[in-house]
């Protein structure tokens, strides 16, 4: 088919009349095309014959509808109705286009309006909603594989003191022990990574972070792809959430694994010059042509298929960089691979608040402890576990396997326990509302909240002013002792 352009005179138009139609049409962004009864186009605007420059392409036999079928549906019955066209431009991309048809003059008016921003936009939207959805049945996930692995290390734990120290059956389920924290260390990764900081709020660890990514992706990667990271020892405090630096150093990882289908190195470096750090991400994949790497920062520019980006992940991390006085820049060649560099200004408080290393720093178990504890889980494995440790402890022990049960006995024995040990997350009463209810006719009482989630979900909630201490899942005997020690000190 011949180029399209404007034809000198649509019907029912004088030349005059043509000069003003087309000025309206091209002051609004729209196109428009005149369709007779043979769908033939005797007539069309400048801007239609620029985005459609071979006219409007057939829609493929596979597909139910089409343009053709909304003009000829138009001039079946006259109605107005509006359609969405996707079309593949000659210089590579797509663009999405609203068409709405309607009757006149013995053929159809169809006017086109670009709609592809909005359409990525949409997308946008609806991909964040199904990655947030991803995200909450991955941190259940993490919370559920705690508990699991808080009766494996229990257990593991009793076991070892039951066998000689020098025999193989030590060796063994040590062993069992270490990949239980391993897993958990995983668990505790995802946690963090599924965690939505709130934007500007906050400090991190560049270290820490960097780290926690790392360890992520070995578990996760083709095999093919080694991680290597050269972190310094000490922690480098930047002014952004965790989360966001998490989420600068995820996105950038997995452009790098894109970037290399049969494999390669990915390289995670941090640095400290003078008042900035830096952090360096580099891969030994396909590289980037200039012309891409003038773009990749773009909204919306990506080189990858159709439902494998959206383009916006290189600018939603050059805007956090951005926003927190730092630089970021990219060097690539074909065939040779990809640098990133992201400068940001140090944090100036002498102490970071996120850790090196994982979980919380453990307080020294106290002597044999005396008392009743009430241990509140939906999980038996890990209410026979705490109860194990703690009557070696030395205390007595109640349980009960919901809030609602543990409720009915503190009104009942309330003034024989000395402190409650509850878990955060359980099906009817949750731990918060469990405190809550106590708090009426037992103000006085201990209370410390275990959980699989993660420390911050309890310690910047508002009802954590009512509880005395915090344990993470999974625990140890040397842990629980501790945070139960810890608690009773702390209420006498």
């Amino acid at each position: 088919m011949k180029p399209l352009s404007p034809t000198s005179n649509p019907p029912c138009l004088s030349p005059r009349d043509l000069e003003l139609f087309e000025a309206v049409c091209d002051g609004t962004e729209l196109a428009i095309a005149w369709f007779d009864a043979a769908l033939q186009l005797p007539w069309c605007s400048c801007r239609f014959a620029e985005w459609f420059p071979r006219g409007l392409p057939p829609t493929p036999e596979s597909e139910a509808t089409g343009w053709e079928v909304a003009v000829r549906a138009t001039l079946d019955d006259g109605a107005v109705r509006q359609s969405c066209l996707r079309h593949d431009c000659a210089a590579g991309g797509s663009r999405w286009y609203r068409m709405t048809c309607r009757r006149w003059n013995g053929g159809v008016l169809a006017v086109f309006a670009d709609v592809t921003l909005q359409r990525h936009m949409e997308d946008d939207i609806l991909r964040s909603e199904r990655l947030q959805g991803l995200g909450g049945v991955a941190a259940g996930v993490a919370h559920d594989f705690n508990n699991y692995l808080t009766g494996i290390l229990g257990i593991a734990g009793l076991l070892k003191e039951t066998l000689p120290d020098d025999g193989e059956e030590v060796r063994m389920v040590s062993r069992l022990e270490g990949a239980a924290r391993a897993a958990s260390g995983l668990a505790g990764q995802i946690l963090a990574y599924t965690r939505d900081d709130p934007e500007g709020v906050g400090d991190a660890d560049l270290c820490g972070c960097v780290e926690s990514i790392a360890a992520l992706l070995r578990h996760t990667l083709d095999p093919r792809i080694e991680v290597r990271t050269d972190l310094r020892d000490q922690a480098v405090g930047v002014p952004l959430p965790p989360g966001r630096v998490q989420q600068v150093v995820m996105n950038l990882c997995c452009n790098a694994r894109d970037a290399m289908p049969a494999g390669g190195t990915l390289e995670l470096t941090v640095r400290v010059h003078g008042s900035r750090a830096t952090l360096r991400v580099r891969d030994t994949g396909m590289g980037m042509t200039d012309e891409v790497k003038q773009r990749i920062f773009d909204p919306f520019f990506t080189t990858k298929g159709v439902g494998r980006g959206t383009g916006l992940g290189l600018a939603m991390c050059r805007e956090i960089v951005l926003a927190a006085g730092g630089e970021m820049r990219v060097e690539s060649t074909p065939g040779e691979g990809t640098l990133f560099e992201i400068h940001l200004p140090l944090e100036g408080r002498a102490e970071v608040e996120v850790a090196r290393g994982g979980g919380p720093v453990e307080a020294a178990a106290g002597e044999a402890g005396g008392g009743t504890i009430l241990v509140v889980d939906d999980e038996p494995l890990v209410r026979m576990v705490a109860e194990r440790f703690l009557n070696r402890g030395g205390y007595t022990v109640v349980t009960a396997d919901s809030g609602d049960a543990a409720l009915e006995l503190l009104r009942r024995r309330g003034d024989e326990i000395d402190l409650v040990l509850l878990d955060l997350t359980m099906p009817g009463k949750r731990g918060p509302q469990v405190v809550a209810a106590l708090r009426r006719f037992l103000p006085e009482l201990p209370v410390v909240i275990t959980s699989g989630y993660s420390e911050q979900s309890v310690t910047n909630a508002a009802w954590a002013q009512a509880v005395q201490g915090f344990l993470a899942k999974p625990f140890d005997r040397k842990a629980l002792m501790a945070a139960v020690a810890g608690a009773l000190v702390a209420d006498r």
